[in-house]
């Protein structure tokens, strides 16, 4: 999977430098930490894996593979069934019960390799492309008027405020187009309501007829569909906090690393490998946002923030 990830560096551009060049050797030691490849001494994990699912999985497996089947086997042996699906010793700590695996895996592992800019390129917006300490966004045809995209500027040139008042403003626009699509049809029923329980080909068939409902389809003729399966979880909330979220979000790619070192994003603790299994992806994002526009907004005018194009 690929997201876009948004650092805070303390690099000044030297003159004369490649650009690109100097981002990249400035993020090698920011990100190393957060590579998977990277091995720690040994230590207890104990949210290796969701254990329960992954017992479930191991019966089903073996169950369905009896030659692949940990000798002696026994289904409700549950640390032989699971390290042997792991490939892994799953230990039981004596003093409360739970379950551990050792290993020497990096506990803030998030990338296996990652690119300036990549896929997210113009996310920065910048109030001087011209300035030679700003890294390009998307190529074409710059537009009159600013703020212009960008990849990669020092604090004091990104454009924040501007570009947040722009998408503000369109975000209320499209969530009052949104509605009068929605009240001019029976209201849908949810992705999420068609498809539970739902597998395969039948999985296949409620997504159809979820987005054959007259008001899923108005949503996505008017090209308003916006980046979740589900168009209406996108706009069945508040106007205000649909048009707070657009907002809030100028800048910001899914993850962001602050100048201390800290790694936020909407599925995990702050620095640790913790995963946020509360709240719908829409509530995650806004509390990650939460978090993590005021720290952008403090930023000193003379770090630099840039782009990254992570994948885990």
């Amino acid at each position: 999977m690929h997201a876009a990830l948004t650092v805070a560096l303390d690099h000044r551009p030297v003159p004369g430098e490649d650009l690109l060049s100097g981002l990249e050797a400035a993020l090698e030691p920011v990100l190393a930490p957060f590579d998977m490849e990277l091995e720690v001494p040994p230590y207890r994990d104990y949210e290796y894996e969701d254990w329960e699912e992954e017992y479930r999985w191991a019966v089903e497996y073996f169950t369905a593979h009896p030659d692949r089947r940990p000798d002696p086997f026994d289904p409700n042996d549950r640390l032989s069934l699971l390290s042997a699906l792991l490939y892994t010793p799953v230990h039981r700590d004596p003093a409360d019960g739970r379950l551990y695996a050792v290993t020497t895996d990096n506990p803030r592992a998030q990338w296996d390799y990652w690119s300036i800019g990549g896929r997210y390129p113009g996310m920065l917006p910048v109030s001087d492309p011209d300035d030679p300490r700003v890294l390009p966004g998307r190529a074409g045809p710059r537009e009159e008027h600013g703020p212009w995209p960008a990849t990669g500027a020092p604090v004091r040139l990104l454009a924040l405020g501007e570009q947040r008042a722009r998408k503000a403003a369109r975000a209320a626009r499209d969530w009052d187009r949104a509605h009068r699509i929605l009240t001019e049809h029976p209201f849908p029923v949810r992705l999420r309501e068609l498809v539970a329980g739902a597998k395969g080909e039948e999985r296949q068939r409620a997504r159809a007829r979820y987005f054959a409902q007259p008001a899923v389809r108005g949503l996505i003729d008017a090209g308003l569909a916006g980046d979740l399966d589900c168009s209406i979880d996108v706009y069945d909330r508040p106007r205000e906090e649909y048009v707070a979220d657009a907002r809030d979000g100028v800048g910001l790619g899914f993850a962001f690393l602050d100048l201390d070192g800290t790694w936020y994003d909407p599925d995990s603790q702050a620095g640790v490998r913790a995963p946020i299994t509360h709240g719908n992806r829409i509530d995650r994002r806004r509390a990650h946002l939460d978090r993590v526009v005021p720290l952008l907004d403090a930023l000193p005018g003379d770090a630099y923030v840039v782009t990254v194009d992570y994948h885990s």
